[in-house]
């Protein structure tokens, strides 16, 4: 082999972290729920905070899936990104390539799209803009589309959270244990996003700004194990 081939061949090696070792996968399953019980678009839920709440739309950003033991991190997936659509129940089973036989306790990831992502510009797949979750090349990626009606006369709510240029970011880490490695389970909980904000004191939040940072932090509490 000649040295410029095995120069490559190391850069290769050292850049890709499954390249030689041997692959294996893991399934990711999302789940969207309402205090507990699986989300039904549409359907009247009753809030202490809202009255009843109606979801009918409900599309959300994870990203960067990480997988780590005993407080340390073991594997990155940093190309992950994954469009979660209550309305498609394919989008929420993922599998991800991880080394065979990989031991991790936790499972961290973005809620939302980071800023270097966001500086490329429009991406493909879950990226493409054609999902309609995307603002613009100055506001970037919508992280969470959040929309439906509350209360006795039925108003509408909407959030378009998003938002990555200080100081108005608004992608948060999340971090959840992880009891059975071969399935991972990861529950999307909107109750208390509701149990926590007022809608009828802001029932409409459409571009970056600080409501979008605040509501951001609430959601960002929505991920658990079910």
């Amino acid at each position: 082999m000649s040295k410029s081939l095995l120069h490559i061949f190391l850069f290769l090696l050292a850049s890709c972290p499954l390249l030689g070792q041997e692959r294996g996968s893991v399934s990711v399953n999302f789940g969207f729920y309402f205090d507990g019980q699986p989300l039904e678009l549409g359907k009247s839920y009753v809030t202490s905070l809202n009255g009843e709440v109606s979801v009918e739309t409900l599309r959300l950003y994870v990203s960067q899936l990480s997988f780590w033991s005993k407080g340390k991190e073991v594997y990155t997936d940093a190309h992950s990104y994954y469009l979660l659509d209550a309305s498609k129940p394919e989008s929420l089973l993922r599998r991800v390539n991880i080394p065979k036989g990989l031991a991790f306790d936790a499972v961290h990831f973005n809620f939302g799209i980071d800023e270097a992502t966001n500086n490329k510009g429009v991406g493909e797949g879950d990226l493409d803009p054609a999902n309609d979750m995307y603002w613009a090349w100055q506001s970037g990626y919508i992280n969470l589309k959040l929309e439906g009606v509350y209360g006795a006369k039925h108003e509408s709510f909407q959030y378009h959270l998003g938002g990555f240029l200080k100081p108005n970011v608004s992608c948060r880490s999340v971090e959840v244990a992880i009891t059975n490695t071969a399935a991972v389970v990861i529950a999307v909980d909107v109750a208390p996003f509701f149990q926590a904000v007022n809608i009828s004191a802001k029932s409409r939040v459409m571009s970056p700004g600080a409501a979008s940072v605040q509501l951001s932090d609430v959601a960002a509490k929505m991920f658990r194990i079910p």
